[in-house]
């Protein structure tokens, strides 16, 4: 015999918006100097050579061009995936509400798609998390940071897999900075 699951309300539209949690971390190191210096230290002693940090926790949009895309690749279907040679993390500076069918960043002139660092994207907690992580040189993206998208190339076919809006402060000149993108698929 069957019984019936019942599920309130409240936890359908909890568990619709967060399909995957996300953190976005910006690190700033005012000189290169000190991003260098990050780079050797040990974990322990990494942010001693941060100069300043922002982070946004669940500020995750997935939009519908980059599901379509993930569920594709997921059915054995074509499409690029978001590795080490094709993702990037691209940054604007319009901060537009997001919507499910925008398709990448909103920016009409200030875009900026960094590609992975060399040894990301990362998986973590049994392949529950990935990291994508990218480094912005002086010189790059000296703006308002206020939009992220997950891009799987920086070409006219990107396909962006998300949005997020939240201010990160300016870059200015002199500046490098890492973002750390953290996509999580939580456990049932």
């Amino acid at each position: 015999m069957s019984q019936l699951l019942h599920i309130p309300k409240s936890e359908l539209i909890l568990a619709e918006k967060h399909f995957i949690t996300n953190l976005l971390t910006t690190r700033v190191f005012d000189d290169p100097s000190h991003w260098e210096m990050w780079k050797r230290a040990g974990a322990a002693k990494r942010d001693l050579y941060v100069d300043d940090f922002y982070e946004a926790l669940n500020l995750n949009h997935e939009l519908d061009t980059g599901c379509s895309l993930l569920f594709a690749l997921m059915r054995g279907g074509g499409g690029t995936v978001w590795s080490n040679a094709n993702a990037h993390i691209g940054i604007g500076d319009s901060n537009t509400a997001v919507t499910d069918t925008q398709t990448g960043l909103i920016a009409a002139v200030n875009k900026f798609y960094e590609p992975m660092d060399a040894t990301f994207p990362k998986e973590a907690l049994l392949g529950r998390e990935h990291q994508f992580e990218a480094t912005v040189a002086d010189g790059d993206a000296e703006y308002a940071w206020e939009e992220f998208t997950l891009e799987n190339t920086s070409g006219a076919t990107d396909v962006a897999f998300n949005r997020i809006v939240q201010s990160q402060g300016t870059k200015v000149a002199g500046q490098v900075r890492t973002i750390t993108l953290k996509l999580t698929f939580p456990s049932i």
